[in-house]
Protein backbone atom coordinates (compact mmCIF):
# COMPACT_ATOMS: atom_id res chain seq x y z
CA UNK A 1 0.00 0.00 0.00
CA UNK A 2 1.19 3.68 -0.49
CA UNK A 3 -0.63 5.71 2.09
CA UNK A 4 2.22 7.14 3.67
CA UNK A 5 3.77 8.33 0.38
CA UNK A 6 1.89 11.80 -0.58
CA UNK A 7 4.11 12.71 -3.45
CA UNK A 8 2.47 9.55 -5.74
CA UNK A 9 0.20 11.67 -7.63
CA UNK A 10 -2.30 10.30 -10.43
CA UNK A 11 -4.27 11.15 -13.53
CA UNK A 12 -6.99 9.11 -14.35
CA UNK A 13 -9.05 9.09 -17.03
CA UNK A 14 -12.81 7.33 -17.26
CA UNK A 15 -14.13 6.63 -20.73
CA UNK A 16 -17.60 6.61 -22.35
CA UNK A 17 -19.22 3.66 -22.90
CA UNK A 18 -23.09 3.95 -21.06
CA UNK A 19 -23.73 1.67 -18.03
CA UNK A 20 -21.03 -0.80 -18.88
CA UNK A 21 -18.28 1.56 -18.98
CA UNK A 22 -20.30 3.45 -15.57
CA UNK A 23 -19.92 -0.26 -13.64
CA UNK A 24 -16.42 -0.98 -15.22
CA UNK A 25 -15.39 2.26 -13.70
CA UNK A 26 -16.48 2.05 -10.69
CA UNK A 27 -14.85 -1.56 -10.13
CA UNK A 28 -11.83 0.72 -10.95
CA UNK A 29 -12.27 3.02 -8.32
CA UNK A 30 -13.06 0.10 -6.14
CA UNK A 31 -9.95 -1.42 -6.40
CA UNK A 32 -7.99 1.50 -6.29
CA UNK A 33 -9.38 2.42 -3.12
CA UNK A 34 -9.20 -0.96 -1.83
CA UNK A 35 -4.98 -0.60 -2.02
CA UNK A 36 -5.04 3.16 -0.96
CA UNK A 37 -4.16 4.90 -4.20
CA UNK A 38 -7.58 6.57 -5.43
CA UNK A 39 -6.55 9.10 -2.64
CA UNK A 40 -3.48 9.79 -4.96
CA UNK A 41 -5.93 10.47 -8.17
CA UNK A 42 -5.02 14.61 -8.01
CA UNK A 43 -6.27 14.60 -11.72
CA UNK A 44 -9.30 13.16 -12.87
CA UNK A 45 -10.92 13.08 -16.38
CA UNK A 46 -14.64 11.80 -17.61
CA UNK A 47 -16.58 11.32 -20.54
CA UNK A 48 -20.23 10.16 -20.49
CA UNK A 49 -20.90 6.81 -18.45
CA UNK A 50 -17.26 6.86 -17.07
CA UNK A 51 -18.72 11.22 -15.78
CA UNK A 52 -21.61 9.24 -14.24
CA UNK A 53 -19.00 7.34 -11.80
CA UNK A 54 -16.29 9.80 -12.46
CA UNK A 55 -18.17 13.14 -11.03
CA UNK A 56 -20.42 11.06 -8.71
CA UNK A 57 -17.92 10.28 -6.66
CA UNK A 58 -16.13 13.51 -6.85
CA UNK A 59 -19.21 15.17 -5.45
CA UNK A 60 -19.14 12.41 -2.46
CA UNK A 61 -15.77 13.61 -1.87
CA UNK A 62 -17.12 17.26 -1.38
CA UNK A 63 -19.83 16.27 0.47
CA UNK A 64 -17.32 14.44 2.54
CA UNK A 65 -19.21 10.75 2.47
CA UNK A 66 -17.18 7.86 2.92
CA UNK A 67 -15.66 5.77 -0.27
CA UNK A 68 -18.48 2.92 1.07
CA UNK A 69 -21.22 5.22 1.02
CA UNK A 70 -20.63 6.57 -2.46
CA UNK A 71 -19.96 3.06 -3.52
CA UNK A 72 -23.61 1.74 -2.26
CA UNK A 73 -24.86 4.79 -3.35
CA UNK A 74 -23.97 4.13 -7.04
CA UNK A 75 -24.19 0.63 -7.04
CA UNK A 76 -27.92 1.00 -6.40
CA UNK A 77 -28.08 3.52 -8.83
CA UNK A 78 -26.92 1.22 -11.74
CA UNK A 79 -28.94 -1.14 -10.04
CA UNK A 80 -32.31 0.13 -9.48
CA UNK A 81 -33.02 3.43 -11.79
CA UNK A 82 -34.40 2.57 -14.90
CA UNK A 83 -33.74 5.50 -16.90
CA UNK A 84 -35.66 4.57 -19.91
CA UNK A 85 -39.42 3.57 -17.69
CA UNK A 86 -38.33 7.12 -15.52
CA UNK A 87 -37.35 9.00 -18.84
CA UNK A 88 -40.99 7.91 -20.82
CA UNK A 89 -43.08 8.62 -17.81
CA UNK A 90 -42.19 12.80 -17.71
CA UNK A 91 -40.81 13.09 -21.19
CA UNK A 92 -43.09 15.72 -23.15
CA UNK A 93 -44.45 17.56 -19.98
CA UNK A 94 -43.72 21.08 -19.98
CA UNK A 95 -40.30 23.01 -19.05
CA UNK A 96 -38.45 25.82 -18.96
CA UNK A 97 -36.28 24.59 -22.31
CA UNK A 98 -35.17 25.86 -25.82
CA UNK A 99 -38.42 23.42 -26.80
CA UNK A 100 -40.58 24.27 -23.84
CA UNK A 101 -41.04 20.50 -22.93
CA UNK A 102 -39.06 17.99 -21.13
CA UNK A 103 -37.22 15.75 -24.25
CA UNK A 104 -35.28 12.44 -23.45
CA UNK A 105 -32.30 14.27 -22.21
CA UNK A 106 -33.64 17.33 -20.16
CA UNK A 107 -35.61 14.45 -18.82
CA UNK A 108 -32.72 12.20 -18.26
CA UNK A 109 -30.74 15.08 -16.16
CA UNK A 110 -33.22 15.65 -13.71
CA UNK A 111 -32.97 11.85 -12.92
CA UNK A 112 -29.10 12.54 -12.57
CA UNK A 113 -30.34 15.60 -10.34
CA UNK A 114 -32.51 13.48 -7.83
CA UNK A 115 -31.06 10.27 -8.00
CA UNK A 116 -27.53 10.98 -8.13
CA UNK A 117 -26.40 14.85 -7.75
CA UNK A 118 -28.81 15.84 -4.46
CA UNK A 119 -29.35 18.87 -6.49
CA UNK A 120 -26.36 20.34 -6.27
CA UNK A 121 -24.53 22.95 -7.97
CA UNK A 122 -20.60 22.93 -9.65
CA UNK A 123 -20.07 25.70 -7.65
CA UNK A 124 -19.45 22.88 -4.67
CA UNK A 125 -16.25 22.29 -6.09
CA UNK A 126 -14.75 25.98 -5.55
CA UNK A 127 -16.15 25.62 -2.19
CA UNK A 128 -14.40 22.94 -0.69
CA UNK A 129 -10.83 22.67 -2.24
CA UNK A 130 -9.85 20.14 0.37
CA UNK A 131 -10.72 17.11 -1.92
CA UNK A 132 -7.50 15.00 -3.49
CA UNK A 133 -8.63 15.42 -6.48
CA UNK A 134 -7.48 18.95 -7.70
CA UNK A 135 -8.08 18.92 -11.53
CA UNK A 136 -11.97 18.09 -12.49
CA UNK A 137 -12.31 17.86 -16.22
CA UNK A 138 -16.00 16.68 -17.73
CA UNK A 139 -15.72 16.30 -21.47
CA UNK A 140 -18.83 16.86 -23.79
CA UNK A 141 -18.54 17.90 -27.20
CA UNK A 142 -20.00 21.00 -28.80
CA UNK A 143 -21.60 21.07 -32.11
CA UNK A 144 -20.58 24.58 -33.15
CA UNK A 145 -16.77 24.18 -33.86
CA UNK A 146 -16.61 20.63 -33.45
CA UNK A 147 -14.19 20.47 -30.50
CA UNK A 148 -14.59 19.15 -26.89
CA UNK A 149 -16.07 21.63 -24.57
CA UNK A 150 -14.67 21.16 -20.71
CA UNK A 151 -16.66 21.60 -17.55
CA UNK A 152 -13.28 21.86 -15.33
CA UNK A 153 -12.63 22.67 -11.53
CA UNK A 154 -8.63 23.24 -12.62
CA UNK A 155 -5.70 23.76 -10.64
CA UNK A 156 -4.56 25.60 -13.09
CA UNK A 157 -5.08 28.95 -13.71
CA UNK A 158 -4.69 29.05 -17.81
CA UNK A 159 -7.79 26.28 -17.96
CA UNK A 160 -10.90 27.56 -19.66
CA UNK A 161 -14.22 26.28 -18.75
CA UNK A 162 -15.74 25.42 -22.32
CA UNK A 163 -12.34 25.30 -25.04
CA UNK A 164 -10.31 27.55 -27.31
CA UNK A 165 -13.47 28.73 -29.25
CA UNK A 166 -16.17 29.02 -26.54
CA UNK A 167 -15.48 29.73 -22.92
CA UNK A 168 -17.69 30.57 -19.86
CA UNK A 169 -17.04 32.16 -16.65
CA UNK A 170 -16.18 30.76 -13.35
CA UNK A 171 -19.11 32.79 -11.89
CA UNK A 172 -21.72 31.22 -14.71
CA UNK A 173 -19.76 27.61 -14.41
CA UNK A 174 -20.70 27.77 -10.37
CA UNK A 175 -24.48 28.04 -11.09
CA UNK A 176 -24.68 25.08 -13.28
CA UNK A 177 -26.27 21.84 -11.93
CA UNK A 178 -24.29 18.83 -11.96
CA UNK A 179 -26.73 16.82 -13.15
CA UNK A 180 -26.65 18.49 -16.35
CA UNK A 181 -23.39 18.58 -16.78
CA UNK A 182 -23.62 14.97 -16.72
CA UNK A 183 -26.63 15.12 -19.29
CA UNK A 184 -24.22 17.52 -21.73
CA UNK A 185 -21.53 14.44 -21.22
CA UNK A 186 -23.28 11.77 -21.33
CA UNK A 187 -26.23 12.35 -24.73
CA UNK A 188 -24.93 10.33 -27.46
CA UNK A 189 -25.85 10.66 -30.61
CA UNK A 190 -29.19 8.42 -31.89
CA UNK A 191 -29.69 7.67 -28.33
CA UNK A 192 -30.86 11.60 -27.15
CA UNK A 193 -30.50 15.02 -28.77
CA UNK A 194 -28.04 17.56 -28.64
CA UNK A 195 -28.44 19.26 -25.05
CA UNK A 196 -29.10 23.68 -25.88
CA UNK A 197 -26.69 25.51 -23.40
CA UNK A 198 -27.52 27.47 -21.66
CA UNK A 199 -31.76 27.33 -22.46
CA UNK A 200 -31.77 23.53 -21.68
CA UNK A 201 -30.07 23.69 -18.51
CA UNK A 202 -31.71 24.62 -14.89
CA UNK A 203 -30.63 27.58 -13.37
CA UNK A 204 -31.18 29.35 -9.95
CA UNK A 205 -34.77 30.83 -9.90
CA UNK A 206 -34.99 29.67 -13.53
CA UNK A 207 -32.73 32.71 -14.66
CA UNK A 208 -29.92 32.10 -17.50
CA UNK A 209 -27.33 34.68 -16.23
CA UNK A 210 -27.36 37.55 -18.60
CA UNK A 211 -23.54 37.21 -19.96
CA UNK A 212 -24.59 33.56 -20.86
CA UNK A 213 -27.95 35.15 -22.73
CA UNK A 214 -25.86 38.00 -24.21
CA UNK A 215 -23.00 35.50 -25.45
CA UNK A 216 -25.59 32.59 -27.04
CA UNK A 217 -28.42 34.20 -28.39
CA UNK A 218 -28.45 31.05 -30.39
CA UNK A 219 -27.84 27.33 -28.26
CA UNK A 220 -24.56 25.87 -28.35
CA UNK A 221 -25.75 22.12 -29.22
CA UNK A 222 -23.74 19.98 -26.68
CA UNK A 223 -23.60 16.12 -27.31
CA UNK A 224 -21.56 13.23 -25.73
CA UNK A 225 -18.09 13.80 -24.58
CA UNK A 226 -17.01 10.72 -26.80
CA UNK A 227 -17.69 12.27 -29.96
CA UNK A 228 -14.10 13.82 -30.15
CA UNK A 229 -12.15 11.67 -27.36
CA UNK A 230 -14.13 9.06 -26.05
CA UNK A 231 -11.15 8.31 -23.72
CA UNK A 232 -11.15 11.67 -21.91
CA UNK A 233 -7.10 11.53 -22.44
CA UNK A 234 -6.45 15.02 -24.25
CA UNK A 235 -8.12 16.79 -21.20
CA UNK A 236 -6.21 14.46 -18.79
CA UNK A 237 -2.56 15.42 -20.67
CA UNK A 238 -3.80 18.84 -21.04
CA UNK A 239 -4.00 19.16 -16.91
CA UNK A 240 -0.55 17.63 -16.90
CA UNK A 241 1.10 20.40 -18.39
CA UNK A 242 3.75 21.96 -16.44
CA UNK A 243 3.72 18.87 -13.66
CA UNK A 244 4.17 16.14 -15.44
CA UNK A 245 7.11 15.50 -13.13
CA UNK A 246 4.35 15.05 -10.29
CA UNK A 247 2.67 12.41 -11.90
CA UNK A 248 3.79 8.92 -10.91
CA UNK A 249 0.74 7.04 -12.88
CA UNK A 250 -1.30 7.99 -15.64
CA UNK A 251 -4.22 5.37 -15.87
CA UNK A 252 -6.73 5.32 -18.93
CA UNK A 253 -9.59 3.20 -18.13
CA UNK A 254 -10.82 2.22 -21.31
CA UNK A 255 -14.60 0.22 -22.04
CA UNK A 256 -14.25 0.50 -25.74
CA UNK A 257 -15.19 -2.96 -27.06
CA UNK A 258 -12.44 -4.95 -29.63
CA UNK A 259 -14.02 -5.63 -32.49
CA UNK A 260 -12.30 -7.93 -35.41
CA UNK A 261 -15.51 -6.64 -38.23
CA UNK A 262 -16.79 -3.34 -37.74
CA UNK A 263 -19.53 -3.93 -40.70
CA UNK A 264 -20.79 -7.26 -40.94
CA UNK A 265 -22.49 -7.11 -44.64
CA UNK A 266 -26.26 -8.13 -44.48
CA UNK A 267 -26.46 -11.53 -45.19
CA UNK A 268 -28.37 -12.85 -48.44
CA UNK A 269 -32.43 -12.45 -48.42
CA UNK A 270 -35.07 -13.85 -51.02
CA UNK A 271 -36.48 -11.09 -52.36
CA UNK A 272 -39.70 -10.20 -53.83
CA UNK A 273 -40.60 -9.20 -57.51
CA UNK A 274 -43.16 -6.56 -57.11
CA UNK A 275 -41.58 -3.52 -58.25
CA UNK A 276 -42.38 0.14 -56.77
CA UNK A 277 -44.47 0.94 -59.83
CA UNK A 278 -46.82 -2.08 -59.20
CA UNK A 279 -47.10 -0.79 -55.76
CA UNK A 280 -47.83 2.82 -57.11
CA UNK A 281 -50.51 1.51 -59.13
CA UNK A 282 -52.23 -0.69 -56.40
CA UNK A 283 -51.73 2.41 -54.64
CA UNK A 284 -53.32 4.40 -57.18
CA UNK A 285 -55.90 2.51 -57.78
CA UNK A 286 -56.75 2.31 -53.89
CA UNK A 287 -57.00 6.18 -53.88
CA UNK A 288 -59.29 6.24 -56.58
CA UNK A 289 -61.59 3.72 -54.58
CA UNK A 290 -61.51 5.17 -51.63
CA UNK A 291 -61.85 9.06 -52.76
CA UNK A 292 -65.03 7.48 -54.75
CA UNK A 293 -66.37 5.65 -52.04
CA UNK A 294 -66.13 8.60 -50.23
CA UNK A 295 -68.14 10.62 -52.80
CA UNK A 296 -71.06 8.33 -52.69
CA UNK A 297 -71.35 7.31 -49.03
CA UNK A 298 -71.58 11.44 -48.32
CA UNK A 299 -73.77 11.67 -51.23
CA UNK A 300 -76.30 8.70 -49.47
CA UNK A 301 -75.98 10.36 -46.45
CA UNK A 302 -77.44 13.12 -47.50
CA UNK A 303 -80.31 11.82 -49.48
CA UNK A 304 -80.94 9.48 -46.58
CA UNK A 305 -81.59 12.81 -44.21
CA UNK A 306 -83.20 14.34 -46.82
CA UNK A 307 -85.49 11.73 -47.25
CA UNK A 308 -86.42 11.45 -43.63
CA UNK A 309 -83.91 9.20 -42.21
CA UNK A 310 -82.57 9.44 -38.68
CA UNK A 311 -79.43 11.73 -38.10
CA UNK A 312 -77.36 9.50 -36.08
CA UNK A 313 -78.42 6.12 -38.17
CA UNK A 314 -77.26 7.68 -41.28
CA UNK A 315 -74.31 8.86 -39.58
CA UNK A 316 -73.37 5.18 -38.42
CA UNK A 317 -74.33 3.65 -41.76
CA UNK A 318 -72.56 6.30 -44.00
CA UNK A 319 -71.24 9.36 -42.15
CA UNK A 320 -68.40 7.39 -40.38
CA UNK A 321 -67.21 5.16 -43.45
CA UNK A 322 -67.34 8.32 -45.25
CA UNK A 323 -64.92 10.24 -42.75
CA UNK A 324 -62.44 6.72 -42.85
CA UNK A 325 -62.24 7.01 -46.39
CA UNK A 326 -61.68 10.30 -46.84
CA UNK A 327 -58.62 10.17 -44.35
CA UNK A 328 -57.69 7.73 -46.15
CA UNK A 329 -57.60 9.05 -49.42
CA UNK A 330 -55.97 12.68 -48.23
CA UNK A 331 -53.51 11.19 -46.27
CA UNK A 332 -52.53 8.70 -49.45
CA UNK A 333 -52.38 12.24 -51.40
CA UNK A 334 -50.92 14.42 -48.87
CA UNK A 335 -48.22 11.67 -48.77
CA UNK A 336 -47.46 11.48 -52.62
CA UNK A 337 -47.03 15.23 -52.42
CA UNK A 338 -44.82 14.90 -49.45
CA UNK A 339 -42.14 12.62 -51.33
CA UNK A 340 -42.41 14.59 -54.37
CA UNK A 341 -41.16 17.43 -52.05
CA UNK A 342 -38.88 16.13 -49.85
CA UNK A 343 -37.49 13.19 -51.47
CA UNK A 344 -37.23 13.87 -54.86
CA UNK A 345 -36.07 17.74 -54.99
CA UNK A 346 -33.19 16.30 -52.83
CA UNK A 347 -32.02 14.17 -55.75
CA UNK A 348 -29.27 16.00 -57.69
CA UNK A 349 -30.34 17.07 -61.23
CA UNK A 350 -29.27 14.72 -64.07
CA UNK A 351 -31.77 15.78 -66.43
CA UNK A 352 -34.14 13.30 -65.92
CA UNK A 353 -37.90 12.05 -63.88
CA UNK A 354 -36.13 10.65 -60.61
CA UNK A 355 -39.73 8.13 -60.58
CA UNK A 356 -38.87 6.71 -63.89
CA UNK A 357 -35.77 5.59 -63.06
CA UNK A 358 -36.37 3.95 -59.84
CA UNK A 359 -40.10 2.55 -60.28
CA UNK A 360 -38.09 -0.34 -61.93
CA UNK A 361 -36.91 -1.41 -58.02
CA UNK A 362 -38.58 -4.23 -56.00
CA UNK A 363 -39.57 -3.21 -52.72
CA UNK A 364 -37.14 -5.26 -51.34
CA UNK A 365 -34.26 -3.81 -53.48
CA UNK A 366 -35.07 -0.58 -52.33
CA UNK A 367 -34.98 -1.66 -48.52
CA UNK A 368 -31.92 -3.16 -49.15
CA UNK A 369 -30.68 -0.04 -50.70
CA UNK A 370 -31.87 2.16 -47.45
CA UNK A 371 -30.72 -0.71 -45.00
CA UNK A 372 -26.65 -0.64 -46.52
CA UNK A 373 -26.87 3.07 -46.17
CA UNK A 374 -28.16 3.17 -42.80
CA UNK A 375 -26.08 0.25 -41.45
CA UNK A 376 -23.22 1.86 -42.91
CA UNK A 377 -23.29 5.12 -42.13
CA UNK A 378 -23.83 4.13 -38.82
CA UNK A 379 -20.59 1.91 -38.85
CA UNK A 380 -18.93 4.63 -39.93
CA UNK A 381 -19.67 7.26 -37.24
CA UNK A 382 -20.22 4.57 -34.07
CA UNK A 383 -17.22 2.30 -34.78
CA UNK A 384 -14.92 3.24 -38.10
CA UNK A 385 -14.39 7.23 -36.99
CA UNK A 386 -14.30 6.19 -33.37
CA UNK A 387 -11.33 3.48 -34.02
CA UNK A 388 -9.54 6.04 -35.90
CA UNK A 389 -9.95 9.09 -33.72
CA UNK A 390 -9.21 6.30 -30.56
CA UNK A 391 -6.41 5.69 -32.43
CA UNK A 392 -5.12 9.44 -32.55
CA UNK A 393 -5.93 10.33 -28.84
CA UNK A 394 -3.81 7.48 -27.98
CA UNK A 395 -0.96 8.51 -29.70
CA UNK A 396 -0.78 11.45 -28.03
CA UNK A 397 0.23 9.48 -25.16
CA UNK A 398 1.99 6.31 -26.48
CA UNK A 399 3.87 8.48 -29.04
CA UNK A 400 5.39 10.59 -26.04
CA UNK A 401 8.42 9.02 -24.69
CA UNK A 402 7.45 11.19 -21.26
CA UNK A 403 4.93 9.49 -20.57
CA UNK A 404 6.41 5.88 -21.01
CA UNK A 405 7.25 5.23 -17.67
CA UNK A 406 3.99 6.21 -16.21
CA UNK A 407 1.21 5.19 -18.77
CA UNK A 408 -1.64 2.33 -17.99
CA UNK A 409 -4.26 0.92 -19.72
CA UNK A 410 -6.42 -0.52 -18.70
CA UNK A 411 -8.89 -1.80 -21.17
CA UNK A 412 -12.27 -3.99 -20.32
CA UNK A 413 -11.23 -6.47 -22.92
CA UNK A 414 -7.60 -7.48 -22.09
CA UNK A 415 -7.81 -10.39 -19.87
CA UNK A 416 -9.68 -12.89 -22.53
CA UNK A 417 -6.62 -14.86 -22.16
CA UNK A 418 -5.34 -13.33 -26.03
CA UNK A 419 -2.62 -10.75 -24.19
CA UNK A 420 0.51 -12.31 -23.88
CA UNK A 421 2.07 -11.59 -19.69
CA UNK A 422 5.36 -10.82 -18.31
CA UNK A 423 5.14 -13.92 -15.78
CA UNK A 424 3.28 -16.58 -16.04
CA UNK A 425 1.79 -16.02 -12.48
CA UNK A 426 0.07 -13.27 -14.04
CA UNK A 427 -1.37 -15.51 -16.71
CA UNK A 428 -5.36 -15.01 -16.13
CA UNK A 429 -7.51 -17.68 -14.97
CA UNK A 430 -10.22 -19.26 -17.21
CA UNK A 431 -12.44 -18.15 -15.04
CA UNK A 432 -11.26 -14.37 -15.44
CA UNK A 433 -11.26 -15.31 -18.66
CA UNK A 434 -14.62 -16.12 -19.03
CA UNK A 435 -15.88 -12.97 -16.95
CA UNK A 436 -13.68 -10.83 -19.03
CA UNK A 437 -15.03 -11.96 -22.41
CA UNK A 438 -19.21 -11.14 -21.07
CA UNK A 439 -17.68 -7.61 -20.11
CA UNK A 440 -16.43 -6.87 -23.15
CA UNK A 441 -19.47 -8.01 -25.26
CA UNK A 442 -22.43 -6.04 -22.60
CA UNK A 443 -23.63 -3.70 -25.10
CA UNK A 444 -23.61 0.32 -24.77
CA UNK A 445 -26.83 1.14 -23.23
CA UNK A 446 -28.36 2.67 -20.45
CA UNK A 447 -30.04 -0.22 -18.65
CA UNK A 448 -28.53 -3.77 -18.07
CA UNK A 449 -30.52 -6.89 -19.86
CA UNK A 450 -29.48 -8.98 -17.38
CA UNK A 451 -29.08 -8.06 -13.49
CA UNK A 452 -25.90 -10.10 -13.45
CA UNK A 453 -24.11 -7.56 -16.14
CA UNK A 454 -23.43 -5.03 -13.22
CA UNK A 455 -21.79 -7.34 -11.16
CA UNK A 456 -19.42 -8.88 -14.47
CA UNK A 457 -18.47 -5.27 -15.35
CA UNK A 458 -17.46 -4.33 -11.59
CA UNK A 459 -15.74 -7.52 -11.47
CA UNK A 460 -13.93 -6.91 -14.18
CA UNK A 461 -13.09 -3.69 -13.69
CA UNK A 462 -11.25 -5.08 -10.22
CA UNK A 463 -9.16 -7.40 -11.38
CA UNK A 464 -8.21 -5.68 -14.72
CA UNK A 465 -6.84 -2.75 -12.69
CA UNK A 466 -5.29 -5.14 -10.22
CA UNK A 467 -3.73 -7.10 -12.92
CA UNK A 468 -2.71 -3.49 -14.96
CA UNK A 469 -0.87 -2.23 -11.14
CA UNK A 470 1.26 -5.31 -10.84
CA UNK A 471 2.15 -5.23 -14.71
CA UNK A 472 3.08 -1.63 -14.07
CA UNK A 473 5.27 -2.27 -11.33
CA UNK A 474 7.26 -4.98 -12.97
CA UNK A 475 7.16 -2.78 -15.71
CA UNK A 476 9.43 -0.23 -14.16
CA UNK A 477 11.35 -1.96 -11.33
CA UNK A 478 11.68 -5.64 -13.34
CA UNK A 479 10.92 -8.66 -11.06
CA UNK A 480 12.72 -8.86 -7.70
CA UNK A 481 10.33 -7.22 -5.28
CA UNK A 482 13.47 -7.01 -2.76
CA UNK A 483 15.05 -4.35 -5.12
CA UNK A 484 11.25 -2.36 -5.05
CA UNK A 485 10.86 1.50 -3.25
CA UNK A 486 9.16 0.47 -0.33
CA UNK A 487 5.61 1.94 -1.57
CA UNK A 488 6.07 -0.37 -4.57
CA UNK A 489 7.04 -3.36 -2.51
CA UNK A 490 3.80 -2.78 -0.12
CA UNK A 491 2.04 -2.13 -3.37
CA UNK A 492 2.60 -5.53 -5.33
CA UNK A 493 2.14 -7.77 -2.21
CA UNK A 494 -1.69 -6.12 -1.17
CA UNK A 495 -2.03 -6.35 -5.18
CA UNK A 496 -0.59 -10.38 -5.55
CA UNK A 497 -2.41 -11.29 -2.49
CA UNK A 498 -5.47 -9.45 -4.55
CA UNK A 499 -4.59 -11.22 -7.68
CA UNK A 500 -4.80 -14.97 -5.92
CA UNK A 501 -8.15 -14.52 -4.93
CA UNK A 502 -9.15 -12.70 -8.14
CA UNK A 503 -7.86 -16.23 -10.08
CA UNK A 504 -9.90 -18.35 -8.03
CA UNK A 505 -13.17 -16.07 -7.72
CA UNK A 506 -13.20 -12.71 -9.73
CA UNK A 507 -15.99 -11.88 -7.71
CA UNK A 508 -14.22 -11.76 -4.89
CA UNK A 509 -14.72 -8.10 -4.20
CA UNK A 510 -17.66 -6.53 -5.44
CA UNK A 511 -20.34 -6.73 -2.64
CA UNK A 512 -17.53 -4.26 -1.51
CA UNK A 513 -13.80 -4.60 -1.46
Amino acid sequence: MVRQKSNINIALSLSGGGYRAAAFHLGVLSYLNKVHLLEHVTILSTVSGGTLTGLSYAHSLVEKKSFEEFYQKFFKFLKEVNLIKLTLNNIGSTAVTKLGYKNAITTIADIYNKELFERKLFGQFWENTEIHVKDLIVNSTEFRTGVDFRFQKSSRTKAKIGNGNVEISVEDAKKIRLADIAAASSCFPGGFEPLAFPQDFQWPNNEIPPELLRKFPNPLPLMDGGIYDNQGIEAAVLAMKGKLKEIKMFIISDTDRKSSDLYPYPSDKKHSTISLSTMYIIGFCLFLLSATSFIVLIISWVTQYYDGGGWLSGFIRFGFPAIVLGTLASSMYWLREKVKDELFSRIPSVKITPWEEIKKLTIDQLLDMVELRATSVLALTSSVFMKRIRGLIYGIVFGDSQYKRKRISNLIYELNGHKPTRDSWLQPSLKIQEVTTIASNISTSVWFEKSSDQNTLIACGQYTICYNVLDFIIRLYGNNSNKYPSWAKKLFVQAKNDWDKFQQDPYVYVTFP
